[in-house]
């Protein structure tokens, strides 16, 4: 194919595909791809009326909206130049952009919409397409015009590595002055699928929620959203997601990676955008491998002289072809120190310092200037330094990324000032003791303000400004940043004395501490939040924390409320649920589902051959359930799974049974079903649906979203409406038997967590349910009792399972077990609270619990209790048995058990610690990670002994299976 530019190509996609909706406006359709190309038409008429043309800049600042998009691609149209502008970008850098740029017309509302037709000429490689403004070295934003040349190539690379297509719904929540930007809005336009316009607080805490509601299929979000995010929340409507522009944690990578496709992008702006990718491999990515180059760019690694290196030699990175910016406005000297020609090939110095493995694959290593990534953004830190300086009486300035204390979990901006001798003899004269907030402390601190606001993005601020008498150098004479790195901080200049109130709660001080450590800054309790650097992403941390310290901040409350004191104000109000929420709401949830969705009339069942429709498969205990069906049963099996296609479901079951060290035999009864629970339908075809309806005897669904600081929102299409889904299939055609797999968190997790819970019960007089998994997990066996009531099921199991650990024969245990993750954090830390001696939990092996369901297939419908009958295991013997086996853990006070355990554990294994804590503290409680401790339940399990007594399924005692667990977790290092 012929090269084109992004406007001709998106001209075809939308005369194939007129009616397909182009954008989604935060939920809201827009635009169809026919009405985007007769605006953008129009649009490109309307500029030529106002003499703008070929190679003309367009300012555009009309913030997140279609109108962007069709600006975008009518500048295009008509030839000229985008320039994308902030509209809150600080007005001293707007100003020297717009002098630098020039451009001809700057766009701040829409103008009318009018319809046009397609332009008789497109633009061609060399004419300029772009201009993006990204942090400069040399103190001031640098301006790289890129030309349409390498653009259409980079996108369709992408589009086909991101197997992008009509139907699919991209996310668009990047900064539109980010050169990413461009890659979502042209993969997304030019493969016909939906463009998803969001604003970037959509990032934050209710992501997965939105992710659902709006049915996206591919995301690019920063990788720093990665570790604070859980995959196991992750909607199944997300195929591929897209990272880059900074390492993640490989770890973090995988686990992402075993949910959903992961492609790792890189390319610098001066390139285009993006110039390599590769998928990251969930059982291989170790390492922060940037792939091979696209088709047309050249790589190269070459050392400071400039002479090429082989393979497995690090060095910079060089980059060459049709992908090369232009070069950078006004700055000659720049240009020409990183646009460099040898041989007669130009190519791009990147500063990237990478090295290529024996496989080919590129290796990023980090920079060889000063410039850094932090929090998904490039920043020059001499640009800190040169906005420093514009503060009167300041005499030099250095800037660099480190941690704030040995405590800190991430590295901050932080910079070191002296001032000009006169104002710092001054300062010392006036203020002995710098606590103090004297005039001329004040006036510095004023002014410091001042010019970071007037000449950066609040991104690229400091969060800590420390005064020394003088800078420490290098030989050279250049400030030593390596001994800055280490220097002490004692004092932040950009602290307002009128903030200073100390906290006046142990919640307040909490929230406070909680801030501080995210946002890298000392946080007052009266402080606007975002005035101190407070994003999207911070806000992900902060909640991530406080959830695993069992603190009730929701996201709610840190969207609304400004302040720490503010929200520990709304924390503590009576009415506050924390992650409760009311049944009565989870009721109107399950009668707007019944009504939306009428059932089907369904025919009695003919006599057939038994084949079940099993989900989750490839879970923890349906994979167990799986081998029983095929061990002890005649059946045929077909297996709902999350993949591309048939052959990877049935690479995915044979790799989860394989983990789990179970047998393959069998095998060739069980059909691999590519499908989703939280997609209508389950994501089939009419025809699949219809044979699935026919041959199927009886469902056993067993298959769920798994997370508890997971909201209602996130999980509610999985566990929720996928139930739905199910009793929906087992009225289609012929009648079915419909077993599934509940939860005792229906009692432990709400307001009825006390005396006897009957396997009867039929939850009427529950008011209240904490944590989103409790919540759809209930919501599903109302919806599933409200059914039969409207059409009988003809069969219809409910087991409610207690805490799966490991299987008892192995010790084998899943990631996302809590008891587990609980085994781990104390290991970690070598530490236990006192006062939790008596805590009860339950020990449950999967590998009973597989048997016993199975069995339970074959006996009457009903409600059946699947928990340990011999009892529960108390915190104090597992302590004891940690002991044997030479891991026992120090004892310590609640408080110092919680602030290690918050400093040094991932939220998860916090989350699950810290449920302990909530005996010291009950308004340190988060019920959704209770563990079944101490909750003053005594679960019933008439119906189950009976079923069981005439079988050889026997659960072990506590103590066995949590032995053979603990082994287990100890030799393979997990804990």
């Amino acid at each position: 194919m012929s090269w084109r530019s992004v406007p001709e190509a998106f001209a075809e996609v939308a005369a194939a595909h007129p009616e397909q909706l182009a954008i989604l406006d935060h939920g809201r359709p827009a635009l169809t791809y026919g009405e985007l190309l007769s605006q953008a038409a129009g649009f490109a008429a309307w500029l030529g009326e106002r003499g703008v043309g070929p190679d003309d800049v367009v300012g555009i600042a009309l913030g997140r909206r279609p109108e962007h998009v069709v600006a975008l691609l009518g500048t295009w149209m008509a030839r000229a130049v985008t320039l994308p502008l902030a509209a809150d970008a600080p007005a001293a850098r707007r100003a020297g952009v717009l002098q630098e740029a020039r451009p001809a017309l700057v766009l701040t509302a829409p103008p009318p919409a009018r319809e046009g037709a397609p332009p008789a000429r497109w633009p061609s490689p060399g004419e300029r397409a772009y201009i993006i403004y990204t942090s400069g070295s040399s103190g001031a934003p640098k301006g790289v015009e890129v030309n349409h040349a390498g653009l259409t190539p980079m996108l369709e690379a992408q589009i086909a590595a991101f197997g992008l297509r009509p139907g699919a719904r991209g996310l668009c929540a990047l900064s539109l002055t980010f050169d990413a930007s461009l890659s979502d809005i042209g993969c997304a336009l030019l493969s016909g699928a939906t463009l998803c316009l969001e604003a970037p607080a959509s990032l934050g805490p209710g992501l997965m929620a939105t992710l659902a509601d709006r049915g996206i299929t591919h995301m690019d979000v920063p990788p720093a959203l990665l570790p604070v995010l859980d995959p196991e929340a992750l909607p199944g409507c997300v195929e591929t997601i897209i990272i880059g522009g900074e390492p993640c944690d490989p770890a973090v990578v995988r686990r992402w990676a075993r949910r959903a496709t992961v492609i790792n992008v890189y390319g610098p702006t001066e390139a285009t955008v993006c110039t390599h990718l590769t998928r990251c491999d969930p059982g291989t990515w170790r390492r922060p491998w940037i792939g091979a180059p696209l088709p047309g760019v050249r790589a190269s690694v070459h050392d400071p002289t400039g002479r090429p290196l082989p393979p497995g030699e690090p060095g910079e990175l060089w980059l060459g072809g049709a992908c090369l910016a232009r070069g950078y406005i006004g700055r000659p000297d720049l240009e020409a120190a990183r646009f460099v020609e040898r041989g007669g090939a130009r190519s791009y110095r990147t500063g990237d310092r990478v090295v290529e493995d024996a496989e080919g694959r590129l290796e990023f290593l980090g920079r060889v200037d000063r410039q850094l990534k932090l929090r998904g953004h490039l920043i020059a830190p001499e640009e800190i330094e040169a906005a420093l300086i514009t503060t009167p009486g300041v005499a030099r300035a250095a800037a660099l990324a480190r941690p704030l204390s040995p405590d800190a979990r991430g590295a901050s901006l932080v910079a070191f000032i002296t001032l000009e001798r006169h104002q710092a003899t001054r300062a010392h004269d006036a203020a002995a003791d710098e606590e103090e907030a004297t005039p001329t402390t004040g006036a510095l601190q004023a002014a410091l303000r001042r010019a970071l606001e007037a000449h950066l993005p609040s991104w690229m601020r400091p969060h800590h400004v420390e005064r020394l008498p003088r800078l420490p150098e290098t030989a050279s004479g250049k400030p030593d940043l390596s001994a800055l790195a280490h220097h002490p901080l004692t004092h932040n200049l950009l602290r307002g004395a009128a903030t200073t109130a100390s906290p006046d709660s142990p919640l307040l001080a909490t929230l406070v501490a909680l801030w501080s450590e995210v946002l890298g800054v000392e946080v007052h309790p009266g402080e606007d939040l975002k005035a101190r650097g407070a994003t999207s992403l911070s806000a992900l941390q902060v909640l991530a924390a406080a959830q695993a310290r069992g603190v009730l901040l929701t996201p709610s409350v840190v969207a609304t409320e400004p302040t720490c004191a503010a929200q520990a104000a709304a924390c503590a109000a009576p009415n506050h649920l924390g992650d409760a929420r009311p049944c009565d709401d989870l009721r109107d949830h399950v009668e707007a589902l019944i009504a939306a969705r009428p059932l089907p009339v369904a025919l009695p069942r003919e006599a057939a051959p038994r084949h079940v429709l099993l989900t989750g498969a490839t879970g923890f205990l349906g994979a167990r359930v799986l081998r029983e069906l095929l061990t002890h049963t005649r059946a045929a099996v077909t297996c709902l799974v999350r993949a591309g296609d048939a052959a990877a479901a049935r690479a995915r079951i044979a790799q989860t049974l394989t983990r789990w060290g179970l047998p393959r035999d069998g095998l060739d009864r069980v059909s691999p079903l590519p499908g989703d629970l939280a997609r209508p339908r389950l994501g089939l075809t009419d025809d699949v649906w219809g044979a699935l309806a026919h041959t199927v005897t009886e469902i056993v669904h067993v298959g769920a979203s798994v997370h508890n600081l997971a909201t209602f929102a996130e999980l509610r299409g999985a566990n929720l409406v996928g139930t739905h889904t199910l009793a929906r299939l087992a009225l289609q055609s012929r009648r079915k038997r419909l077993h599934y797999a509940s939860t005792l968190s229906v009692f432990v997790g709400t307001d009825q967590d006390q005396g006897v819970a009957r396997e009867d019960d039929p939850l009427d007089t529950t008011r209240l349910a904490w944590g989103g998994y409790t919540q759809t997990k209930w919501a599903a066996e109302v919806l599933l009792r409200r059914l039969e009531q409207e059409a009988p099921l003809p069969h219809l199991t409910i087991v409610r399972l207690g805490l799966l650990t490991g299987a008892a024969d192995t010790g084998a245990i899943s990631d996302r077990d809590t008891l587990g993750q609980l085994i781990r954090g104390l290991t970690t830390l070598g530490l236990a609270p006192f006062g939790c001696d008596h805590l009860a939990l339950d020990v449950t092996p999967v590998d009973f619990a597989a048997r016993a369901f199975t069995h339970l297939l074959d006996h009457p419908p009903g409600t059946y209790h699947l928990a340990n009958p011999t009892g529960a295991l108390t915190f104090a013997r597992l302590l004891e048995l940690m002991e044997e086996l030479g891991a026992a853990p120090r004892r310590v006070s609640p408080a110092e058990f919680a602030r290690q355990a918050l400093r040094r554990l991932s939220p998860d294994e916090a989350g699950a610690c810290l449920a302990l804590c909530r005996v010291a503290d009950p308004t340190h409680r988060l019920r959704a990670v209770d563990l079944f401790q101490s909750t003053d339940v005594t679960f019933d399990m008439a119906r189950t002994f009976n079923a069981l007594r005439h079988t050889d399924v026997r659960c072990p005692p506590p103590d066995e299976a949590m032995r053979w667990t603990l082994r287990h977790l100890l030799n393979r290092g997990d804990a």
